[in-house]
């Protein structure tokens, strides 16, 4: 498709300066009115003035080529005066903000309004060999959680797969810290109904060399699988954090496949969580 001058022309408004070129001119020589299109629809909004809050750089916005002999003296001793420059203006203008207590509420003054939201209950069950969901069938493939590796470079995550309790400090995204929503997502735009979880093979990917060693210092390489089970904070573990209690819950691991089992359920999706691990057994005892 070609593009004219005519489909994008060049505007100038309010312009003092040399004009050439073609386009369209307006208050050539002049200033532009109103001086904050914001203020001025604040204004009409409110159906008030705004004045007093308006904050804009003072300007003397007499364009006239011809005034009184009294305005043009007027003019006359304002050159004098170095004009404001918005640097300056800003560095001596003073904010005081209210700090008075008139009209605001009081916690205890306010009442707590509960909202209460229906639960939706699904029927998941099997019938005949078949899984089924509120008596519909359900059909599709399945996500197997990734175990271990990853990488934190960018060029790397446009490739990972994704992982519900994968954890990257700070970072959301794939191949980082998953959302949820966008985990169901993926396995909707798929074709997937089941997402096969495993806790990962360790924590700290530094133990993707499989040694069998205590590594000398706790500085951990992400992306993080996290376990099961949460730390004692007593100890030190071979990756150089805490030891585990195996009688604590990771709060955080299981909260992340709730929040996936009910937005999943509400998607026609399922979890199926693999609680025991025997993948060190079948391989190499490094994985612990």
């Amino acid at each position: 498709m070609l593009y004219t001058a005519a489909d994008a022309p060049n505007r100038a408004y309010g312009c003092w300066a040399q004009f050439s070129g073609d386009g369209e001119w307006d208050e050539s020589n002049n200033h532009v009115q109103p001086r904050s299109l914001f203020y001025a629809q604040l204004a009409e909004r409110l159906q008030k003035g705004v004045d007093e809050r308006a904050r804009i750089l003072p300007r003397n916005t007499n364009a006239s080529s011809s005034p009184k002999v009294e305005v043009a003296m007027e003019l006359a001793k304002e050159a004098y005066t170095p004009r404001l420059t918005l640097q300056h203006w800003i560095e001596e203008g003073q904010f005081a903000p209210s700090t008075a207590s008139t009209g605001l509420k009081v916690i205890d003054t306010i009442k707590e309004k509960i909202i209460k939201t229906p639960v939706k209950h699904t029927d998941i069950s099997i019938t005949n060999g078949r899984i089924q969901m509120d008596g519909a069938l359900l059909v599709g493939g399945s996500h197997s959680t990734p175990w271990w590796n990853g990488k934190l470079r960018t060029n790397y995550l446009e490739k990972a797969s994704p992982a519900i309790t994968r954890f990257v400090p700070g970072r959301e995204g794939l191949g980082l810290t998953d959302r949820i929503d966008s985990v169901v997502n993926f396995m909707k735009q798929k074709d997937l109904l089941v997402f096969d979880q495993n806790y990962g093979l360790w924590y700290d990917r530094r133990r993707d060399d499989h040694e069998r060693v205590r590594r000398r210092d706790g500085d951990v390489w992400g992306p993080f699988y996290e376990q099961p089970f949460g730390r004692s904070g007593q100890g030190t573990a071979w990756e150089g954090l805490s030891k585990y209690d195996l009688k604590r819950p990771n709060a955080w691991y299981w909260a992340r496949l709730k929040e996936f089992a009910e937005k999943g359920a509400d998607e026609g999706l399922l979890l199926f969580h693999e609680n025991y691990f025997q993948h060190n057994i079948l391989e190499a005892g490094a994985h612990w």
